[in-house]
C-alpha cells in the first residue's frame, strides 16, 4: 500500500500519533499538552530514523521532504485530535 498509494502513510502517521498520545495521556497520566508534546516528539524521531536509514543502509522510507513535512503535519493533526478535551454541550447537559 505504502508503494501504490503515494500519501497512504499520512493515515498510520496521523492514527499511531495520536494513539501515543491517547496512551500518554492515559497509562502516564501527562496533562494534554505534555501528552501533545511528548507525542510529537517521538514521532519527529521516528522520522528522523526513517531519513537516516535511507542515508546510511540504503533504505527507501522518504519520497522526499514533503513527504517528511507531510507526515509530520499528519502526526500534529492526530494527537491533537487526540488530546484536545471534547466540548461542553451548548444545551448545557
Amino acid at each position: 500500500l505504502y508503494d501504490r498509494y503515494t500519501n497512504f502513510d499520512l493515515i498510520p502517521h496521523c492514527h499511531g500519533s495520536g494513539a501515543l498520545a491517547a496512551v500518554c495521556l492515559n497509562a502516564f497520566g501527562m496533562s494534554p499538552l505534555k501528552a501533545f508534546g511528548a507525542a510529537n516528539a517521538i514521532h519527529g524521531l521516528l522520522e528522523l530514523q526513517e531519513n537516516l536509514t535511507d542515508v546510511f543502509c540504503g533504505t527507501h522510507n522518504v519520497r522526499g521532504a514533503w513527504d517528511t513535512q507531510g507526515d509530520l503535519l499528519a502526526g500534529l493533526v492526530g494527537t491533537a485530535a487526540y488530546t484536545i478535551p471534547p466540548h461542553a454541550s451548548s444545551t448545557g447537559a
